[in-house]
Formats: C-alpha cells, sequence, structure tokens
C-alpha cells in the first residue's frame, strides 16, 4: 500500500496540538502527545486515497497554524506540503474528468 506520513515538531501548544488531532482521529490523547514529543510519526494515510489526503492536509493545516514544523514523507522520500497540495489537486482534477466522461457516455445513449 501507497503511505504517506508526518512527523510533527512542537515545543509550545502540545495541548492544543493534541485536542485537533483528537478531533480528526481515534488515536487517544497521550499516544498523540507522546508521539509529539518523541517526534514519531503521528499521521500516515492511504497515498491513493483522495479523502484520507484531504483529511491529513486539514490535520496539518491547523497544526502549523500552531506554530508546528511538518515532517511529511511519501514512503521514504521527504516531501512538503506543497506536494501534499499538488496531488490533492491533481487528484480532484482526475476526479472531474472521469464524472464528465461518465456523464457523456450516458447522455449518448438518450
Amino acid at each position: 500500500m501507497a503511505i504517506i506520513y508526518a512527523r510533527v515538531k512542537m515545543n509550545d501548544n502540545i495541548a492544543q496540538a493534541c485536542k485537533i488531532v483528537r478531533q480528526y482521529t481515534a488515536m487517544p490523547v497521550g499516544k498523540i502527545k507522546n508521539r509529539i514529543e518523541k517526534e514519531e510519526v503521528l499521521l500516515e494515510y492511504n497515498y491513493l486515497d483522495l479523502d484520507e489526503l484531504k483529511l491529513m492536509r486539514t490535520i496539518l493545516n491547523a497544526l502549523i497554524n500552531l506554530g508546528a514544523k511538518v515532517y511529511l514523507f511519501r514512503e521514504t522520500r521527504e516531501v512538503d506540503m506543497s506536494y501534499l497540495n499538488n496531488t490533492i489537486e491533481s487528484y480532484e482534477g482526475i476526479e472531474e474528468d472521469r464524472l464528465a466522461q461518465y456523464a457523456l457516455m450516458f447522455d449518448d445513449e438518450d
């Protein structure tokens, strides 16, 4: 499975960060806090799932707004937030094209 994951480094606002992550995931607060403090992988999602990527972007943007430093990885390669944003935009474009082609296929049958 294709994986994208994030490590987060924070000096302040760890309690707020835990609250944000907990809002979107089922991960226990203690585990979130521990992973942030130890700079371990905090979030891990399927790179091929658009909904999961959008959720990851939402969480990471909220953490960045709190002052977090985000380290994002696509499997073993470090990437940045623009890579995540571009991937989401590409997948959305593909989905729009697919829906348009689907509509054309069925419009021809009428």
